[in-house]
């Protein structure tokens, strides 16, 4: 008696899995400028993602694992598969606070064009705009990894120091002169 538990001193925890599915028609999907050079697909899209989230007084975590895919039965070579890892890692002392955010993506390029940032960075099983990547065609793969350390200490009320680290790693499955080279 009088003694916490274990897990009370654990905090706050979820754990919150999410999936999607739908059907996904696409008539021009690697996105060509090239009149008669479209691709048209269609087929089912499945978007998954769980979400571990705790908070302590002092810390607070989250990881979010994210996969995506699409399968198109009548053209498998326009298949693909997408996987994300996001993780955020705060601790807040008395006058200064330590953050780690980190990311992992290794996702297909469809050409000219990447589906929207998995992870935090979109609604599950919404496709999103895309982003463009360059000139290139080709379907590739690309790996992508970011880590970004923080410190902020205090001062004053109104005045802080503040310290950050940014690293990004991207590797292409294909090499593509003048578009799409790996780089640190």
């Amino acid at each position: 008696p009088g003694q916490p538990s274990f897990w009370a001193d654990l905090g706050d925890w979820s754990f919150d899995p999410k999936i999607t599915a739908g059907h996904e028609y696409d008539d021009n999907h690697r996105r060509t400028d090239v009149p008669g050079e479209e691709i048209k697909v269609s087929g089912a899209a499945v978007d998954a993602q769980v979400s571990l989230h705790g908070d302590t007084q002092r810390t607070s975590f989250s990881l979010v694992p994210r996969l995506r895919s699409s399968f198109f039965p009548g053209d498998t070579a326009e298949n693909t598969d997408s996987g994300y890892l996001d993780l955020s890692l705060l601790h807040k002392g008395e006058k200064s606070s330590a953050s780690i955010d980190s990311s992992y993506s290794s996702r297909e390029t469809l050409g000219r064009y990447f589906p929207s940032s998995g992870g935090s960075g979109g609604g599950l099983g919404d496709p999103g705009t895309g982003e463009g990547v360059g000139q290139s065609t080709i379907n590739n793969r690309e790996d992508r990894f970011a880590f970004v350390p923080g410190l902020t200490f205090d001062l004053t009320e109104r005045y802080a120091i503040e310290l950050r680290a940014q690293y990004l790693d991207v590797a292409f499955d294909e090499q593509v002169q003048n578009d799409r080279q790996d780089y640190s």
